[in-house]
């Protein structure tokens, strides 16, 4: 079983297309789809998310302490790619 996130933009016709990763073999497989609607923002109202080059943008502030937690997380995932050999 994979579990597969992603953050989508539903157009007006409804009609979403995904492209899975390649370790999916082709075939029939039983899937479930979890709709967790986002707040919209009211006409005029500014949003901190933005679509650039097919991956949604966070631009809004983070709070000090987030900001921490969210330094400490991405170095411990740079370690994951930047392993110190034995």
């Amino acid at each position: 079983m994979k579990t597969i996130e992603a953050t989508v933009l539903v157009p007006a016709d409804r009609q979403l297309t995904l492209r899975l990763p390649e370790d999916v073999s082709p075939g029939e497989h039983h899937i479930v789809l979890l709709i967790d609607e986002l707040p919209q923002p009211e006409d005029g109202e500014a949003t901190p998310t933005r679509w650039e080059g097919g991956l949604l943008v966070y631009g809004g502030e983070v709070m000090a302490p987030a900001q921490a937690a969210i330094d400490e997380f991405r170095e411990e995932r740079l370690g994951h790619f930047f392993r110190k050999a034995p």
